[in-house]
């Protein structure tokens, strides 16, 4: 006889220190998302397994300043990109600075410009890469090659505008918001954008609360947890009057 056995986590729907029941409007409605699989990695990155080291000489200090005394420290996981940011995945974020962002309106005329990398850094007293000034960043024949020239402000502006663009798309697959680009009443410009953080603290805040654009990822159980105390206690007596018979049919009891 042979016995299959599976260690994987189950989903759990009720509390193991109370017995209360998750998601369930008749016990309060608390909502719980007991079906999480763990983090998945981000397009384009790789995990980096954190571990501990040791900070600080670990031998003998012949000249007895015992200044570095070892310490050990702990590095927590964390995802880095793959490879370097390409000349083609940074224009795609300049092509979006410019759409979201118009120049020609006074009010955003300087991002797109804060935004370019410093194509000059190709120049040299005694190289011969004028060239590279000119076509390093837009021509198709460097398309895979790494964008240079671009600040820590740049790069940290980069990150964060493509944590919002990754979590959009997550939410496009799911369902839980509409491809905005091609919806022609939604005009996505300046502040009305996706924004990872102000969804996460407020939906409400993004395009005016709006959710024919976007859902809120949850159930709702407004609705149950608005029936009266009387209106449930008549489901429960309904429920109860009813019971099974003999030949499995339901029958009223009187």
């Amino acid at each position: 006889m042979v016995t299959l056995a599976s260690c994987g986590k189950k989903s759990r729907t009720y509390s193991e220190l109370t017995g209360w029941r998750f998601n369930d409007p008749t016990y309060g409605g608390f909502a719980a998302n007991t079906n999480y699989q763990g983090q998945k990695v981000p397009p384009g990155m790789v995990l980096v397994e954190g571990g501990t080291f040791t900070m600080g000489s670990v031998q003998d200090d012949v000249m007895f300043d015992w200044n570095t005394t070892p310490t050990r420290q702990q590095v927590r996981s964390f995802f880095m990109d793959e490879a370097e940011v390409t000349n083609l995945e940074y224009l795609f974020y300049l092509q979006y600075l410019e759409r979201v962002y118009p120049p020609s309106d006074d009010n955003y005329r300087k991002i797109y410009q804060a935004a370019l990398p410093d194509t000059l850094v190709w120049r040299d007293a005694l190289g011969f890469n004028e060239l590279l000034t000119e076509t390093y960043l837009r021509h198709p024949s460097y398309s895979d090659y790494p964008v240079v020239g671009v600040t820590w402000l740049q790069a940290n502006e980069y990150c964060k505008w493509r944590t919002d663009r990754v979590n959009e798309k997550i939410l496009m697959d799911k369902g839980v918001l509409k491809p905005l680009f091609e919806m022609d009443s939604v005009e996505v410009e300046g502040k009305n954008r996706f924004d990872t953080e102000t969804y996460l603290a407020n939906p409400n805040l993004l395009f005016d609360g709006d959710e024919e654009i976007y859902g809120r990822g949850l159930p709702d159980y407004n609705t149950e947890t608005r029936k009266s105390k009387k209106d449930r206690k008549a489901e429960a007596v309904a429920a109860d009057d009813t019971d099974m018979g003999d030949d499995g049919a339901t029958k009223k009891s009187r």
